[in-house]
């Protein structure tokens, strides 16, 4: 009897414990979003670039405690993507695949969340068919994250046909995007369009001015201002055009315009320079 008692009371404590922690983290889950905020709006790039994996250790940390918890799910899917992209991928491809693989997971998990779409998946349709009943406004950050991480790993792989396979769902995603706001986050869903059908051969794209047609969307909707998008449009099709004038007149543009044009996304802008600086040494590269 005693033993048993005594196992009672572990099981309790044991129990307790768990449901603390997960009490814990739901309740400090809205200062992360805060702390992203911040980070989004620093300027000093090398600060951040040497902080932030400490961050994101942070935050898959707190997942052991709730391993369903969609904002926190989310929130990874956006710093794993945002730390490939920004710091890694131009230095180090085979890591950038390992952390965006990482990010799309979560994401995935995260879209999981919505009953029809994970319902659609059970009974065995395809993804491509199945995201399009994730038509709400709250999944908005799941499905530009998750799709991010996703089509950067494939325009980083583009060669593996494992990966190229994958396309269709990626686009997707991303179509989800479009249609329920496609101005959220400053139009990033046009951007990838562009750099994504650059990638691509002409003859599934119909030529570039579909491509410019998406880069002049992320424009008009930022105004301009979110100056990743003049770097991938200086990138991809400057580059696919064959117009060395245009890729040096869109990353000198990036370079003389202030990081804090949208204060939201200046470590963005802050990115968008240190890619414009690198692309402009490596120039041979293109022409």
């Amino acid at each position: 009897m005693k033993a048993k008692i005594l196992f009672l009371i572990w099981c309790l404590v044991f129990l307790g414990g768990c449901s603390l922690k997960k009490f814990s983290v739901n309740r400090v889950v809205p200062v992360l979003q805060d702390v992203d905020k911040s980070i989004f709006s620093e300027t000093n790039y090398k600060l951040v670039k040497s902080g932030l994996p400490g961050s994101l250790l942070l935050m898959q940390g707190m997942l052991y405690a709730t391993p369903n918890n969609f904002d926190l799910l989310g929130m990874n899917a956006e710093g794993f993507c945002g730390y490939a992209t920004g710091f890694v991928e131009d230095e180090d491809p085979e890591y950038a695949t390992a952390l965006y693989l990482k990010g799309r997971d979560y994401g995935l998990k995260a879209l999981k969340h919505h009953r029809k779409f994970r319902k659609a998946l059970e009974k065995g349709k395809p993804f491509w068919e199945a995201i399009k009943l994730v038509d709400d406004k709250d999944y908005l950050h799941a499905l530009l994250w998750t799709g991010l991480c996703w089509g950067q790993n494939i325009m980083l792989n583009i060669d593996d046909p494992m990966v190229a396979v994958e396309a269709t769902d990626v686009k997707a995603i991303m179509e989800q995007v479009i249609l329920i706001d496609d101005s959220y986050f400053y139009g990033m869903t046009h951007v990838f369009f562009g750099a994504y059908y650059a990638s691509l051969p002409s003859v599934f794209i119909g030529g570039p001015e579909k491509i410019e047609a998406e880069f002049k969307r992320a424009f008009e909707i930022s105004e301009g201002k979110f100056l990743l998008a003049n770097v991938f449009y200086a990138r991809y099709y400057a580059t696919l055009i064959v117009d060395e004038v245009l890729f040096e007149q869109e990353l000198k543009k990036v370079l003389e315009a202030p990081s804090d044009a949208i204060p939201e996304v200046a470590l963005m802008n802050e990115i968008a320079k240190a890619k414009a600086r690198r692309l402009l040494r490596e120039k041979s590269k293109y022409f």
